[in-house]
């Protein structure tokens, strides 16, 4: 059973491959400043202060008066949380009406499953992005049709998604055979992002020869502390979107970074 970290990846290969395995096509697009969409639920609401020299006065006592946010922001920690719910629910209420009907799948819950008319579509949603593999074309655009009702979207090329690129390979009647996926910008982003910290001359392991990874190690404090100012942490991230979409044979070293998340890396002299 496949645990659901590791779904998302997984569901975003399987759509991948319904090109080649059941000729599907593909709609992608983005939601426009996507987390400003969502309300903020009764009880959540932000009290902020007006900017300097824009600050209001009650008439009668004097006191300040602030501003009551009643929208979702970017820059609040529970922004990308209250959108999903948001994004989630209004999913469900369009596409169960009207004809439509949609459920989300249980182990993964970016996916969702919609019909109408005999006609199916995966869209995958993950944040602000959506990624739909449906039957037809047109089926594909009555899909987004309904979406470009609820928020502001744009498209984008489906042949990059989510940081992936997908290649086709066709046959001699225009019929999908292989579908290849790489993430050769998302990568090459990662080791700019990170060269100063990285060997010099061409690499051909996933880690350095005579790398040692245990978590017995004992350091201290401030060792701990030099290797999170480094950005390790945004580095396993990283690492973990790309091995979950495309790099599957980084698996084993990636969860030997994360359960070392904390510590630093010793090579033996």
């Amino acid at each position: 059973m496949t645990s659901q970290r590791h779904t998302v990846g997984l569901t975003g290969r399987q759509t991948s491959c319904w090109h080649s395995c059941i000729q599907m096509d593909f709609k992608s697009f983005d939601i426009t400043k996507a987390y400003c969409w969502a309300d903020r639920p009764p009880g959540k609401l932000l009290a902020l202060m007006y900017p300097d020299g824009f600050q209001e006065y009650d008439l009668v006592t004097g006191e300040e008066l602030f501003i009551i946010l009643r929208k979702n922001l970017y820059g609040d920690p529970a922004a990308g949380q209250l959108f999903g719910k948001a994004r989630d629910k209004v999913i469900m209420e369009k596409f169960n009406c009207d004809g439509w009907t949609c459920w989300r799948c249980k182990m993964d819950p970016c996916p969702f499953v919609i019909q109408r008319d005999g006609k199916r579509a995966w869209m995958l949603a993950h944040v602000d992005d959506c990624d739909i593999a449906g039957e037809g074309q047109a089926f594909c655009n009555s899909v987004k049709a309904v979406c470009a009702t609820i928020w502001k979207i744009t498209d984008v090329n489906p042949e990059y998604m989510l940081g992936i690129r997908r290649r086709l390979s066709h046959d001699s009647e225009g019929k999908v055979t292989e579908c290849n996926m790489d993430m050769i910008a998302y990568v090459e982003g990662m080791a700019e992002a990170f060269k100063e910290h990285l060997p010099k001359g061409t690499m051909r392991e996933p880690v350095p020869k005579g790398m040692f990874i245990s978590k017995i190690d004992i350091v201290t404090d401030q060792e701990a502390q030099a290797v999170l100012d480094a950005g390790y942490q945004v580095a396993v991230g990283m690492l973990m979107w790309a091995v979950r979409q495309c790099y599957l044979g980084v698996t084993v070293t990636i969860t030997g970074g994360v359960h070392k998340f904390r510590c630093t890396f010793r090579t033996p002299e």
